[in-house]
This record gives C-alpha cells, sequence and structure tokens, in this order.
C-alpha cells in the first residue's frame, strides 16, 4: 500500500528523500525539472520497506522474515485515500521505530517524505493559510468577539 500511495502520487506531491548514499530518490519517474533525482523501482522501494520491517519484528518479537514482497502494478489502481496510508504508515514506524537506526535510514527518510506528501493531499489542505497569522486564546477570543459583533449588525441590519 505505501509503495502504491507514493508510486501513483501526482508529480507535484511524489515524495522525495535522501539516499543513504547522500543523494536524493524518488519512486517512478522524477519530474524533468529535477535531473539529480535518482529513480527507484516500486519493488526496490517494497523491498527497501519490506527488509525494515522484518528485522524490526524479528528483533522485537522474534518473528521470522515475511513473504518476499512482489510489486503489482494493478494496486497502483485500487483507490486509495491519504487516510488510510497515513495510518499503514504509521503502522510501519510504530513496527520500525523500535529497531536500532531506524531514524536514521533511508527507509525512515522515505517514510518522512511520504508522510509530508500525503498530508498535502489531505482535503482542504491547498485552502488553509500557509503559516500561522494568529494563534492562542487571546486570537480566538478576539474571533469569537468579533463573530458576535457580525451577528448583531446582521440582525440590526435585518429588522
Amino acid at each position: 500500500m505505501l509503495v502504491s500511495a507514493a508510486n501513483r502520487s501526482s508529480l507535484s506531491y511524489r515524495p522525495r528523500w535522501r539516499t543513504d548514499s547522500g543523494g536524493w530518490a524518488t519512486v517512478g519517474k522524477p519530474r524533468e525539472s529535477t535531473p539529480n533525482i535518482s529513480t527507484v523501482s516500486p519493488q526496490e522501494l517494497g523491498e527497501m520497506l519490506a527488509r525494515w520491517n522484518d528485522s524490526a519484528l524479528e528483533a522485537r518479537y522474534g518473528d521470522a522474515p515475511g513473504p518476499a514482497f512482489a510489486w503489482n502494478p494493478a494496486d497502483d489502481i485500487a483507490p486509495l485515500d491519504p487516510v488510510t496510508a497515513l495510518k499503514a504508515l504509521d503502522c510501519l514506524e510504530y513496527q520500525c521505530a523500535e529497531f536500532e537506526g531506524w531514524d536514521d535510514c533511508e527507509a525512515y527518510r522515505f517514510a518522512q517524505a511520504l508522510r509530508r506528501s500525503l498530508i498535502s493531499r489531505l482535503s482542504g489542505y491547498d485552502d488553509a493559510e500557509w503559516g500561522v497569522v494568529r494563534w492562542g486564546y487571546a486570537a480566538a477570543k478576539e474571533d469569537a468577539r468579533a463573530k458576535i459583533e457580525a451577528r448583531k449588525l446582521a440582525q440590526e441590519a435585518a429588522r
């Protein structure tokens, strides 16, 4: 699922992450405007994530590795909403977080890049303000007073 979430992203939202060798990578075809990004196949990405997941489960529970990852292009066709993919990503990170080296590996950097990509696809994200202009109790109180005042003015105008 996570491989499909990364692979079927539009080019503007496709995750890019720092590789262990210090370069940049993306799954599938990179944008033409970013030629210095290497391409990782969906199969390679899935194998990397499966290795980390297997290592984490073995370290934590003594589980034997699961079946080999096999990417199926048909999986990219199935509907996939960002929230479901974020939940699957949380699951992977929960399992891998206890494994030594997780927060300094390429799989972790991919997970963070995919998380940013998925969040940017949430409904309403594009419409939200960039940056926080007003925040906290004082701003909320001021906004509430302004709404009450606007209602009063609207009621007076309706009379």
